[in-house]
């Protein structure tokens, strides 16, 4: 799995790629003064130079909201702050070769501040309606497997289902494999590896253990512990459910059994009250 992150993040179409270039064009835009008189476009450097002192404000530093609004929503607060102090960085030159104020330092650095409050504000915004989502995703998961059970009449039927269902409504961070061991049956999902096993639980019913839970999915440092109480709620779901269908299958087979044990007493009473009579008579 970690092999697959690390290609991921060097590929072209990873955000961290995006976001880079996205900086680039930010920083092309606030030095567009700057170009425009290295090619000698004298007319419209005053306008754009005027733009960096814009009522007091420097009105190219907003666009580097976009790249820090991304990097909070995309990736956290770590790389929201870092890309406010790039940003900072980045406007360093010009704030300090383009102001007559003695304090030039000053703007730049609240900005810094206020970039960064930004981005950390929204960071954690996502980060909570983030962790919201996939808790709901997960009740919604437990709730399905729920009416899986009553749906299902056999234990095949019912651990094809838990595999689907669990594939389908839980959001770990991006890919879920699940495999399911009752007894020697088998059942997995298609984004099940061996290899990248993560998670691991026993089945157990009525203090004997009768399969494995296993999973794998990416997951961060800090999700660990709750990942770990879903994955064990799951097996205690799961378990439960298998030894209620096994209870089920077991009094159905007793009921049968008890009918067919009616039925053959009630034929034997029958031939006993015909000999009866034929000896009356």
């Amino acid at each position: 799995m970690k092999n697959y992150e690390e290609t991921k993040n060097l590929s072209l179409d990873s955000p961290r790629w995006h976001l880079l270039a996205v900086v680039a064009a930010c920083a092309l835009v606030y030095y567009v003064s700057n170009l425009s008189t290295a090619l000698g476009l004298q007319p419209a450097n005053g306008f754009l130079s005027s733009l960096h002192n814009f009522y007091g404000l420097d009105f190219y530093a907003v666009v580097f909201f976009i790249p820090v609004v991304y990097a909070a929503y995309a990736f956290g607060i770590r790389e929201a702050v870092l890309l406010a102090v790039a940003a900072v960085v980045i406007i360093l030159p010009q704030a300090i070769g383009g102001s007559a104020y003695p304090n030039s330092l000053l703007r730049p650095a609240a900005f810094g501040v206020i970039l960064s409050a930004v981005g950390a504000t929204i960071a954690l915004l996502q980060r909570n309606d983030q962790q919201r989502r996939e808790v709901a995703s997960e009740l919604r998961c437990l709730n399905n497997i729920g009416k899986a059970a009553d749906e299902t009449k056999t234990v095949e039927a019912f651990l094809r289902s838990v595999v689907s269902i669990v594939q389908s409504d839980i959001q770990l961070c991006k890919k879920v494999g699940i495999r399911i061991k009752a007894g020697e049956k088998q059942f997995s999902s298609a984004g099940f590896k061996d290899g990248e096993i993560n998670g691991f639980e026993y089945l157990e019913a009525a203090g004997k253990r009768i399969g494995t839970l296993e999973v794998c999915y990416p997951v961060s440092k800090g999700e660990a512990n709750r990942k770990e109480a879903l994955l064990k709620a799951l097996a205690e779901r799961v378990s439960g459910i298998l030894r209620r269908i096994e209870l089920e299958q077991d009094l159905k087979q007793y009921s049968l059994q008890l009918e067919e044990m009616v039925k053959s007493r009630t034929k034997d009473l029958e031939q006993a009250v015909v000999e009866t009579h034929e000896m009356r008579d």
